[in-house]
């Protein structure tokens, strides 16, 4: 990465500012084109709400009228125009946020959004020589075209994802994304009683109707630099890497971050470590001994090299963990799992069982990448 080069103010996006205790309903349509607003309570800065934050805390399909946008606010580090580029990547990589405040003088001008240093990046030729092969997720997950809209929420909740690829006979017809089901269906209960008949319910909807049905698709030599060229040209978070037309993989916007981070100086140990909260933070150091020993052993005894290793954690409510973790393994691809508990080391050590159980088996795979077809629940 070039170093110290920093976010000039005039790359920042002027946006509302609303107060904690403004109805949520005041913001959707700002937010709907997946923009961002900026979260304020008694005159300072509290977070920022986006698509992405509502979307991660509303549970059902429906938004509660009388919801104030403070239970949706997303804390994030701010920026200032010293702040180096690579570290703006870290913060938007951890946060999982689509936009950063920008601070000039102690005062919050506005916002930088991903997209925006998605530009910034291609400019300055942080994408060379990177391949979407050498980020993409493998295998990427599938639902058939059969399967209703209920059914699709419920597989990607069950799974852990936010997108799904659509199969009709074992041909690829589209990208279903969590976005295009909340976007349509997260709407505030009162003002969308036709959303409560059943004509319109997500259990008579199949998924046909939300799908994009033309996805941006790349192949594995395609450059990196291309695909973030498709996100931003295009307003997506995502493209589809096929092979003669089957989808073998999929590379997002954080799958770019990520592999971004992981060239950083600070990250030459290949272990990324992100989500310690003031409970779970004293268990950091022992994670990423427990992350290098599972690596080491991987790569001493299966004779494979890990390019490096991302572990998030996530406090879940009844005080358990969720732990997720993403091995890139050069020519072998990516590969991301998740697992739950209470008990945090335990958990963590339960997921490196599964993750390594699954290595072995991409190992046997070879190069052998496929669609793999998710539960149609309910």
């Amino acid at each position: 990465m070039v170093e110290n080069v920093v976010v000039p103010e005039e790359l920042v996006s002027r946006v509302p500012v609303f107060d904690v205790k403004t109805p949520v309903t005041k913001i959707l349509h700002t937010i709907g084109g997946r923009g961002a607003v900026v979260v304020t309570k008694a005159g300072e800065f509290y977070g920022i709400v986006d698509s992405r934050a509502m979307y991660r805390s509303t549970q059902s399909l429906a938004i509660k009228g009388n919801a104030t946008i403070e239970r949706y606010a997303v804390r994030t580090p701010k920026i200032t125009a010293s702040t180096p580029v690579d570290d703006v990547v870290t913060y938007f990589y951890k946060s999982q946020s689509t936009a950063m405040p920008f601070v000039n003088r102690g005062r919050i001008i506005g916002v930088l959004d991903r997209y925006t240093l998605l530009r910034m990046l291609l400019s300055l030729g942080y994408l060379k020589g990177m391949t979407a092969g050498d980020v993409m997720t493998s295998p990427v997950l599938a639902i058939d075209v059969s399967a209703n809209v209920l059914q699709a929420k419920a597989a990607m909740a069950n799974n852990r994802l936010n997108r799904l690829v659509v199969m009709d006979n074992g041909k690829f017809v589209g990208l279903l994304t969590n976005h295009d089901i909340m976007a349509k269906y997260s709407k505030p209960q009162e003002r969308l009683p036709e959303m409560k008949t059943k004509v319109y319910s997500p259990a008579n909807t199949p998924v046909s109707n939300l799908m994009e049905g033309n996805p941006v698709l790349v192949e594995q030599t395609t450059g990196l630099d291309e695909c973030v060229r498709n996100f931003v040209d295009r307003r997506i978070s995502s493209v589809i890497v096929a092979k003669k037309d089957t989808p073998i993989g999929i590379v997002t916007i954080s799958d770019v971050l990520e592999a971004l981070m992981s060239r950083r100086r600070i990250n030459e140990n290949r272990i990324i470590l992100s989500g310690f909260d003031l409970d779970s933070y004293q268990y950091e150091d022992e994670v990423r001994e427990m992350v290098r020993e599972f690596m080491d052993k991987v790569e001493k005894l299966q004779k494979l090299k890990a390019d490096y290793v991302t572990v998030r954690i996530k406090r879940l409510k009844g005080s358990k963990y969720e732990v997720m973790m993403r091995v890139i393994l050069g020519k072998y691809g990516a590969i991301a799992m998740d697992h739950t508990g209470f008990m945090l080391d335990r958990t963590v050590g339960e997921l490196l069982d599964k993750m390594r159980g699954e290595i072995l088996k991409r190992k046997d795979r070879a190069d052998t990448y496929k669609y793999k077809f998710v539960k149609e629940e309910l």
